[in-house]
């Protein structure tokens, strides 16, 4: 894929890293999993909300939070306190009252969730509703699935199938029953069972046809993979196609898509190694962090594969643009190795940065906390159960485009 060197040296050019500590707590914090940022108040300032998880002979008979931190005083607050963990968080107005309720897939507490936000939710109670029920519901996202300009759900699960895509749309009443509609009821079978179904879920457009596509991954087989948008009246299936990987080179984990700065063209980035699920083969094949280009038609299998680097365990991606140079960043979740990276695109190959070797990063999010628009990096640690703010700043005269 030919790509433009920007104009700038971009981050590997030279920068610094400033992190702000927002809270560390093993006792209530220990096993975060999930980071969402939005303005839950109402104040026109980003918030964080994080969430924790169980880890099989570690956080047996642990109480589980989902917490969120005011911009400005940063004081920590429960939204919930139980025995429900959250393997991924989301924040989204599902209520319509104009501002954002949090979403939640408890991945072994077996439920696909909405937690309403109260009027005030600096002292009121958030009321928890069910949208679905599976046997492991590990990933949501929300995005215009049918073009009627609103937000619609989906989830990555795991049924008596395997691992399974689901699409709801948002009811006129949320607090009711939720439609389920099918994207993929069978994504794979492998004979450990993939209890690691859905992990990893992406939306965008991959064809260019102007609908959003799903893209997910089949971690016992270590398949990336995208699924065509049929459209309304959506009596057509979603047509699954393959974008690369195997079972031979190990397990697929993460999946992130975004639109080529130069060509237009989809650009995929996918990396491996989960080596706490079942069905995986630890082998050195399965740590690599990767970009996919599609070799002319989208449709096409498989895809071109570039191997950018091979960190280890690729838990979470984030692709936006920090420097502002016209090239995305793309920031990595090295959870196993404990470290916070950065890849930037300079001198015609991607560059590893790291940001933190001190945070067992386990998942991203971005937004600018300090209003003075530049993007920052909110991330959250595992086994450090710490929540972060990274600051980035670049080298003093460095050029803008």
């Amino acid at each position: 894929m030919k790509r433009s060197v920007p104009a700038n040296r971009g981050l590997a050019g030279g920068y610094s890293v400033a992190a702000t500590i927002v809270e560390q707590n093993k006792e209530e914090l220990d096993m975060l999993h999930t980071v969402a940022v939005g303005d839950v108040d109402g104040s026109g300032k980003p918030d964080i909300v994080v969430g924790n998880i169980w880890i099989p002979g570690e956080t047996a008979g642990k109480t589980f939070r989902v917490r969120w931190y005011r911009n400005g005083d940063w004081r920590p607050r429960d939204i919930y306190v139980g025995e429900l963990e959250s393997a991924r968080l989301l924040l989204h107005d599902v209520s319509g009252t104009g501002r954002p309720d949090v979403m939640r897939a408890s991945r072994y507490g077996n439920t696909l969730s909405w937690l309403e936000a109260p009027k005030d939710p600096t002292e009121g109670e958030w009321r928890e509703h069910i949208i679905d029920r599976f046997p492991i519901v590990h990933d949501i996202a929300v995005g215009d699935i049918d073009g009627d300009g609103r937000g619609e759900v989906v989830a990555g699960a795991v049924n008596d199938q395997g691992g399974c895509l689901y699409w709801y749309r948002i009811p006129e009443d949320p607090r009711g029953p939720w439609r389920r509609n099918v994207i993929d009821g069978e994504i794979n079978r492998t004979q450990a069972g993939d209890h690691w179904g859905g992990h990893g879920l992406d939306l965008f457009d991959i064809d260019g046809d102007g609908r959003l596509d799903a893209l997910t991954t089949s971690m016992g087989q270590g398949r990336f993979l995208w699924y065509r948008n049929p459209g309304p009246p959506f009596t057509g299936i979603w047509e699954k196609r393959w974008i690369g990987g195997s079972q031979e080179e190990g397990t697929s984990c993460l999946i992130r898509a975004v639109r080529g700065p130069s060509v237009g063209a989809p650009m995929v980035f996918a990396g491996g190694e989960h080596p706490m699920g079942s069905g995986e083969n630890l082998t050195p094949e399965n740590r690599k962090f990767m970009l996919f280009t599609p070799a002319g038609d989208a449709h096409a299998e498989p895809w071109n594969r570039e191997i950018l680097d091979a960190p280890g365990e690729v838990h979470d991606i984030r692709i936006v643009d920090i420097d502002r140079d016209g090239t995305p960043e793309v920031l990595v979740a090295n959870r196993i190795q404990n470290r916070l990276l950065c890849y930037d695109y300079w001198e015609g190959r991607w560059n590893r940065l790291v940001l933190d070797d001190t945070i067992q990063a386990s998942d991203i999010a971005v937004a600018d906390f300090d209003a003075d628009g530049e993007l920052e990096i909110a991330a959250v640690g595992l086994r450090t159960a710490d929540v972060k703010i990274y600051k980035i700043t670049l080298h003093e005269g460095k050029p803008r485009t």
